[in-house]
């Protein structure tokens, strides 16, 4: 058992490394060999005994991936890796009552992954960050398919890969392994041209923009102060927009508020966190922003006839004005669960709760630029940029910062969920953050332009928008396509089962 335990570690272990924070991404095409071929061998086991296998492959794996971003902060650490250790476990046991000791048990396999990928996702919100797919960062032709079934159609390859390997590992290159192992490259090379042709489809006129991304390496500049009734910013904050502007860029971004707190109306009556309005952030950008230059920033805001609600919101400057404005959607899931905790660990810095906007909206600049957009943890919601691509957004803008989570790694992931809302959509793709990495990713999830973690500077690129994108199978279908036709294969691999009573009796 210790020697089993043992090649469970290193299986886990590289599997961690494969994502993009290490980079060492073909690790993960044969990772995950060692737990197939320890819950496939023809050693007589008891369920809970393929329970302990799944248990602590899960534990491993999901305990190294989550210490890189919780490490300070064990009690959640904990309960998040025992959760997603059970689910390896459950994973496990399910897997070998349907499996049938023949070729097929690769799809078997491959499918539950995915479906149990599927069912954490639901526990965790969207947050598990233990998706086989993001692994594949530097793949393209992989990465394509989530255009079709999202980042699980991607789970699913990786694994059947992993899959075949386990199996002729245990069983060696018979004739059924060639035979299956052929027909299944023809077959995704075939879904692979036909998406291909599909998504080249239709007219193609558009126009290039050039974006610059402003990026500290620290949380966030001093904020901007009122003084005899003007705003004066911070003096490193102005010093990167004048180099921003010297860039000649049409869109320059800050991804942080400029000054403290709340942004807000002047008819707003007084509330102790304003520190600034529109009009006193207007007339200075006014100032330092050259006329016909857009100018997006993030702010914490309230807005006339919205109460006392407070907003995390993006605003769109250009020439003296706000021109328009986003409000985040979605908070973080557990932000209510959550917040006086990372208050109490500095996590959070803001001493006011944020109310989630009921307004699904595209926001409409320059010259046939329709963007989406996703705030912060938003990030993580593919269902938001599958909304905003079927609103007719042609490009999606992403503002955030990683920084209140651990060395980078959360930031690093987050580069990878980028690339594939770009896939997902068939829209390019902005991630600007304070912190970093930054990116400007072009449809394909092929990133253009990136400044790294930690670096100082401006990110400085150019995109193309295409005037009427072709939408996605994805964007139409979501997630529920391939999941629905998951099942539909098990249940009949359950129906063949019970007629040919091949359940196994532990």
């Amino acid at each position: 058992m210790k020697k089993r335990l043992s090649f469970l570690f290193l299986s886990a272990l590289f599997l961690v490394l494969s994502y993009r924070f290490f980079g060492l991404w073909p690790f993960s095409f044969f990772a995950i060999v060692p737990f197939f071929y320890f819950i496939n061998t023809k050693e007589k086991k008891s369920f809970f005994h393929v329970f302990l296998i799944g248990f602590f492959f899960g534990l491993f794996y999901s305990g190294l991936l989550i210490f890189l971003v919780l490490f300070q902060h064990l009690l959640i650490l904990i309960l998040a890796t025992l959760i997603c250790g059970a689910f390896f476990g459950a994973f496990g046991v399910v897997y070998v009552y349907l499996k049938g000791d023949d070729i097929f048990d690769v799809f078997i396999f491959s499918s539950l992954w995915v479906l149990f990928e599927w069912l954490r996702q639901i526990i965790f919100r969207d947050f598990d960050y233990t998706v086989i797919a993001y692994t594949t960062y530097s793949i393209n032709f992989l990465m394509s398919f989530a255009s079709i079934g999202g980042t699980y159609a991607v789970s699913f390859l990786v694994v059947l890969f992993n899959s075949f390997i386990g199996y002729f590992k245990i069983n060696g290159f018979n004739k059924n392994f060639r035979k299956v192992l052929l027909l299944t490259a023809f077959g995704i090379l075939i879904i692979f041209t036909f998406n291909k042709v599909y998504l080249n489809l239709g007219n193609k006129n558009g126009h290039e923009i050039s974006f610059s991304s402003i990026q500290t390496n620290k949380n966030h500049l001093e904020y901007g102060e009122m003084k005899d009734k003007v705003l004066s910013l911070n003096t490193e904050m102005e010093n990167y927009v004048y180099k921003a502007v010297g860039m000649k860029t049409e869109y320059i971004i800050y991804p942080d508020n400029p000054v403290q707190y709340i942004l807000t109306d002047n008819s707003i009556s007084a509330n102790k966190y304003i520190s600034a309005t529109f009009n006193d952030v207007s007339t200075k950008l006014s100032k330092i922003i050259p006329q016909n230059t857009n100018f997006i920033y993030w702010a914490d805001t309230i807005r006339k006839n919205e109460g006392d609600n407070i907003f995390d919101e993006f605003v769109f400057y250009k020439n003296g004005t706000t021109t328009n404005y986003y409000q985040k959607r979605n908070l973080h899931p557990f932000y209510d669960l959550s917040s006086n905790y990372f208050r109490n660990t500095g996590v959070i810095n803001v001493p006011y709760e944020y109310s989630a906007s009921k307004e699904n909206k595209i926001v409409y600049v320059g010259d046939g630029e329709r963007f989406g957009n996703l705030s912060c943890s938003e990030l993580n919601y593919s269902f938001l940029a599958r909304g905003d691509s079927l609103m007719g957004a042609n490009i999606i803008l992403s503002l955030g910062n990683s920084s209140v989570f651990e060395q980078g790694v959360l930031g690093s992931l987050n580069v990878v969920l980028a690339q594939y809302r770009a896939i997902e959509t068939n829209l390019p793709f902005i991630r600007s953050d304070m912190w970093g990495p930054s990116v400007l990713i072009n449809k394909n999830g092929i990133i253009n332009s990136e400044l790294k973690n930690s670096k100082t500077g401006i990110l400085y690129g150019k995109l193309f928008v295409e005037d009427f994108p072709q939408k996605t199978i994805y964007s139409y279908w979501g997630d529920y396509f391939l999941i629905v036709l998951l099942l539909l294969y098990l249940f009949f691999v359950i129906l063949y089962k019970c007629k040919n009573k091949q359940f196994i009796k532990v």
